[in-house]
């Protein structure tokens, strides 16, 4: 989760800094910083599809592999807007994390209630 948060982080401050300027999309250090917030939301994915669950965890499983869905589909968008250089794209990665950030609530709640 910790990984996943740092990513959701990176990814919204890259959002940010092109905010405006859809020109920065062509810049290079905004193009490796998003790379790498891209890169960390992608980890985070693997991290969790990496994890072995317990009997019983169900619900939570689910949710698991819905949030590592929803990291790797920022993570696409982030490269997306870094290939084609259009701007445009961010607003996808905005609605991914939006309900990245949902699916990892729903994952934290169900292991929760699994205690």
């Amino acid at each position: 989760m910790e990984a996943l948060g740092k990513g959701i982080t990176a990814a919204n401050e890259q959002i940010e800094r092109a905010g405006g300027r859809p020109d920065v999309v062509s810049d290079p250090t905004w193009q490796k910083d998003t790379r790498a917030a891209a890169d960390s939301l992608s980890d985070a994915a693997k991290q969790i599809r990496a994890a072995k669950p317990g009997p019983n965890t169900g619900q939570a499983s689910r949710f698991a592999n819905n949030t590592a869905d929803r990291a790797d589909e920022a993570a696409d968008g982030l490269r997306s807007a870094i290939d084609t250089k259009d701007a445009r794209a961010l607003n996808g990665v905005r609605t991914s994390l939006v309900k990245l950030i949902g699916e990892l609530n729903n994952m934290t709640l169900s292991l929760l209630d699994l205690q």
